[in-house]
């Protein structure tokens, strides 16, 4: 599974690169199946959302968001696993 992350957030993106994940920039071309942002931080991660170069081709349901703020990769990697989030409200 892809997931894009800001570079700012090594230490989670080490420990799931550990747990099997591919790492990318939230930048990249790359096709992502998740984005991992911060909400306390990362404001104008939600607005490049509707970029095509962040939806995966295989997922036509679209790309997980996942705000990591106040959690850990064991947590990411449930939600991940799951598919599941609690809602934004």
């Amino acid at each position: 599974m892809i997931l894009a992350i800001d570079k700012s957030h090594k230490n989670i993106s080490e420990e799931l690169i550990k747990k099997g994940y591919h790492i990318t920039s939230p930048d990249s071309k790359e096709k992502v199946d998740a984005v991992l942002y911060h909400s306390g931080y990362e404001k104008g991660i939600l607005e490049n959302i509707n970029n095509s170069s962040l939806m995966n081709s295989a997922n036509t349901s679209g790309v997980l968001l996942i705000d990591i703020k106040n959690k850990n990769a064991k947590d990411v990697d449930e939600i991940l696993k799951k598919r599941l989030y609690s809602p934004l409200f």
